[in-house]
């Protein structure tokens, strides 16, 4: 419109215009003040727009929370719409499944999965610890454990991380990674662990089991060649929880007696 005024005003100068235009030559002359006055005042609201919108978000925080959330949105859209194009659940890493969840024809649980895959290489032990013996936990200790399938069989881990916040049962968890032994292990299996904070290598060393007291007085039970019993006071030193160290009273190839209880069946 601002290119074509001079052309139409000279036009009109000529005697051409009314009949090019039909429009009366004051609404011509008009024409460039009521142009002028209609931008300034559309360049007046938009000034005075830009204004507010800074006093409302002057760090332009709430535009950048507005850009994530729409890119989040469109983010969930995307994948719905891939999802019923293609209604296939396939697993993003190779693995054994450990578990699966939902049950058909019901609606899928958002918070429960739907399958658990379990990668062989890489294994890992959940202890839950007291908050009073947490702080003896660091990460790189070594610790031995044994399930209850196999409670002869000793295994050998190291700790990899110990968490700082105590979960609903009021214990800290360590993870730690362990090395397979001659026993299978499977996932779900219950442990006891036991952390290496002190360590002594070349000792004499009975079963706790073994071990009776008496009077503050520790003993054994030792049979002889014809199976005959006889009490046997014993020194103790370090124990691990399932072996204490012999100091004095036997030697090594002493046979000692190891009490159990089992109930008829």
């Amino acid at each position: 419109l601002w290119g074509i005024m001079p052309l139409v005003m000279q036009l009109y100068e000529n005697g051409t215009a009314a009949a090019v235009t039909g429009i009366p030559k004051f609404l011509i002359y008009m024409w460039l003040p009521i142009m002028f006055v209609v931008m300034f005042f559309r360049l007046i609201a938009d000034s005075v727009q830009r204004v507010k919108d800074y006093k409302d978000d002057p760090t332009g925080e709430k535009r950048k929370a507005a850009e994530l959330e729409r890119d989040k949105a469109q983010k969930s859209y995307d994948e719905l719409l891939q999802l019923c194009s293609d209604p296939t659940l396939r697993a993003d890493r190779p693995g054994i499944v450990t578990a699966l969840g939902g049950t058909g024809g019901t609606a899928a649980d958002p918070a429960t999965p739907l399958a658990k895959i379990g990668d062989e290489t890489q294994r890992s032990l959940v202890l839950q610890i007291d908050p009073v013996d947490v702080g003896q936990a660091q990460p790189g200790q070594a610790l031995t454990f044994y399930v209850d399938a196999y409670p002869e069989a000793t295994f050998s881990g190291t700790v990899q991380s110990v968490s700082k916040i105590q979960n609903d049962a009021g214990k800290f968890e360590v993870s730690a990674s362990f090395e397979p032994g001659e026993h299978p292990l499977y996932d779900g299996m219950g442990a006891n662990a036991t952390l290496i904070i002190k360590e002594k290598k070349d000792v004499l060393a009975v079963s706790n089991k073994a071990i009776q007291f008496d009077a503050g007085e520790s003993y054994v039970f030792l049979a002889d060649e014809n199976n005959a019993l006889r009490r046997q006071p014993v020194t103790t030193g370090f124990s691990n929880g399932r072996l204490t160290e012999i100091q004095s009273g036997l030697k090594d190839g002493d046979v000692a007696l190891v009490e159990e209880v089992y109930e008829d069946q």
